[in-house]
């Protein structure tokens, strides 16, 4: 289901759509996505930006174990200058490469 803005048929504007996936809130482009927060069926959130349907640039992500990362991603992974917070309490700051730790 979604409420907000529609332009040629497509969502756009303002706008949020709820389904089996989740809810996602935020700034839609021709039917996608560009700005927001997810909030995933699964427990995970996420914050940021979307290209082509992919996370990218600067954006926050909360995990479902209470795990946090506050950093960039390129194509949905993790990428370059980022902060992971543990449940635990560890935390690494520093750089990651296609979703992992580098460094």
């Amino acid at each position: 289901m979604y409420e907000g803005g529609v332009r040629s048929g497509k969502y756009h504007g303002i706008g949020t759509h709820k389904s089996s996936e989740g809810l996602k809130m935020g700034l839609w482009r021709k039917g996608q996505l560009v700005h927001g927060k997810v909030e995933y069926a699964d427990g995970f959130t996420y914050e940021g930006n979307y290209e082509n349907s992919a996370k990218c640039g600067y954006a926050k992500l909360k995990y479902p174990n209470g795990d946090y990362y506050q950093g960039y991603f390129v194509n949905n992974d993790m990428e370059g200058t980022g902060l992971l917070k543990f449940a635990s309490g560890s935390t690494y700051k520093g750089t990651f490469k296609k979703g992992k730790q580098n460094g």
